[in-house]
Formats: structure tokens, C-alpha cells, sequence
């Protein structure tokens, strides 16, 4: 138990004004509250930060994707330009493989490399359609 002394000790500690202690207590909580967000905030500010730097980073290099694959569909352009041009001239050379050996009077198919100079020439072909569905996809 206290003695009369410890309890006007304790006594001349209270304050003399009437205090509202709801209104410490909703204060003291707001200012809990108040840090919680703040550090939430700045958390999430800082995640917010480094995911802008990384879609930057990724955006830059979609760019340069982007632009390396216009540039391979511009040079697959000349290319199909030459495999176009040489399957025609290999058609008309076949063409006149087979006048010549009607001339003869021979099958053109005795002539050596007329069927792998067919061959070629349809693979060349479906190469170029291939090719170009790439271009045009590339274009779009």
C-alpha cells in the first residue's frame, strides 16, 4: 500500500486542468496513421520508380528491336527482288533446255541437272512467298 506521502506525490503529478483524454488519444492515433501512410507512400513512390526505369529500359530496347527488324525486312526486300529474277531466268532457261531437246528429238529429262534445276526453282519460289508474307507482315 501507499503511504500518504506517495499519494500526494502521485496526487501533485495529475494535472490541475481537466484534460479531454479522447482528445490525446484520436490525436496519437491520427499521427500513427499519418506515419503508417507516409511510409507506405514513400514505399511505394520508390517501387513506382524503379518499375518506370525498368519499363523505360525494356521500352528502349523494343525500339531498337523494332527498328532492327524493319531494317531486315527493307534488305529482305532486295533479296526477294534477286529470287524473283533468278527463278524467272532459270524458267526460261528450262524452257529452252526443253525446245532444244524437242529440236533433238531427246527427252529434256536426259539433260544433266534439268531436274534439279526444277527443283531449285520451286523451292526458290515457296522461299520467296515465305519471304514475302514476312515483308508484309513486317510493313504492317
Amino acid at each position: 500500500m501507499n503511504t500518504p506521502k506517495e499519494l500526494q506525490k502521485i496526487y501533485n503529478r495529475l494535472p490541475k486542468e481537466k484534460v479531454d483524454l479522447s482528445t490525446h488519444k484520436v490525436a496519437l492515433s491520427i499521427t500513427g496513421d499519418i506515419k503508417k501512410a507516409l511510409g507506405q507512400s514513400k514505399s511505394l513512390d520508390s517501387k513506382g520508380s524503379k518499375q518506370e526505369d525498368k519499363l523505360i529500359n525494356l521500352g528502349e530496347k523494343v525500339t531498337e528491336i523494332k527498328n532492327k527488324y524493319f531494317d531486315a525486312a527493307d534488305a529482305s526486300k532486295a533479296l526477294l527482288s534477286q529470287m524473283d529474277d533468278s527463278s524467272k531466268e532459270s524458267v526460261k532457261l528450262i524452257e529452252k533446255a526443253e525446245e532444244a531437246a524437242k529440236t533433238l528429238g531427246v527427252n529434256a529429262s536426259d539433260i544433266e541437272g534439268y531436274f534439279d534445276l526444277k527443283d531449285s526453282i520451286s523451292n526458290l519460289n515457296q522461299g520467296s512467298e515465305r519471304l514475302d508474307k514476312e515483308i508484309k507482315f513486317a510493313q504492317k
